[in-house]
């Protein structure tokens, strides 16, 4: 069983929560946007080789968002500073939305990192300018979505989808929070449609 310690690290004058455990070579992990609120199991199994930082972002969890903090790029300088107090190189492991981040900070101070792990980073843009890298399951068909949203699209076949013929308001208030949420947490590794 892993001991975490609850700690608070100052950042920029900012009161950064954190959990932290383990010996040897530092990992920061940095979460995605349904993250901050607590460890998941796999912290556990890096904490057997590393010695773990597990920050909840700024404005998640239990980190408050500064005004002047506006933007990813404001976060990947915050987080650089971090890495700083921590002296040394530090190998950083990226989820979804703390992906993103870790990359605009690897990009902006690579000196800082031994190793950059990048899990389903979203906001990342990795193909040409005139082409699309994360499909906007709203404005799809309903097969399309279904096809990049699911494994198996035919699970998809019972949902009542926003836009859905005879879909009244009331019934669309209540769709769209359960829509969304649960695209945040899909992953997607095959070609895009949309803009």
């Amino acid at each position: 069983t892993v001991t975490w310690q609850e700690r608070h690290r100052i950042v920029d004058g900012v009161k950064l929560f954190c959990w932290e455990t383990g010996s040897g070579l530092p990992l920061l992990v940095l979460h995605g946007v349904d993250g901050g609120e607590g460890l998941l199991p796999f912290h556990d199994g890096l904490a057997e080789r590393f010695r773990v930082l597990a920050p909840s972002l700024p404005g998640f969890g239990r980190t408050e968002l500064p005004a002047w903090m506006d933007s990813v790029d404001d976060l990947a300088y915050f987080l650089l500073d971090l890495l700083g107090d921590l002296g040394g190189e530090t190998d950083v492991l990226g989820i979804g939305f703390g992906g993103w981040v870790a990359a605009e900070m690897a990009v902006r101070s690579q000196h800082r990192f031994r190793r950059l792990v990048l899990a389903d980073a979203v906001g990342i843009k990795v193909s040409g300018a005139e082409t699309p890298d994360i499909a906007d399951t709203l404005v799809l068909q309903r097969e399309d979505a279904a096809r990049l949203a699911w494994h198996d699209p035919a699970a998809a076949a019972g949902m009542t989808w926003p836009g859905a013929p005879g879909l009244g308001e009331a019934e669309l208030t209540g769709v769209l929070p359960l829509w969304s949420s649960c695209h945040t947490t899909t992953t997607y590794s095959g070609p895009t449609i949309g803009h």
